[in-house]
């Protein structure tokens, strides 16, 4: 797939995913991800350049894994009677996303070797 296309796809998985993590007010990952899309959308409008590429695939890539990473965001209430969290209706949705924009973001790279 072209470069392009990939970071066009990108683009409106970053905004679906943004709306979603905008629906909890506790979550702090939105502003993160508002900042990717900002740059995604930048880097759609220059001339193509493997370092802009480059660096927004290393932005978003860098939230996931480790410690109070973004895989540890639980997208769903927590009860403290019972000590567990509800999932939100949308959580699924959201897990799927956030697959979709790492894999994405990982294309962007992929892409440059092609």
């Amino acid at each position: 797939m072209k470069r392009e296309t990939l970071l066009n796809k990108l683009i409106l998985d970053l905004a679906e995913m943004i709306a979603l993590l905008g629906k909890d007010p506790s979550c702090r990952w939105a502003k993160k991800f508002e900042s990717d899309l900002i740059a995604a959308k930048s880097v759609a409008l220059s001339p193509i350049d493997p370092n802009a590429y480059a660096s927004l695939s290393a932005s978003i890539r860098s939230v996931y894994g480790g410690v109070g990473s973004f895989n540890d965001y639980v997208a769903g209430c927590y009860d403290p009677d019972t000590g567990r969290y509800t999932p939100f209706e949308w959580s699924d949705r959201l897990d799927q996303l956030s697959t979709t924009v790492f894999d994405g973001a990982l294309a962007l790279v992929a892409s440059q070797t092609k």
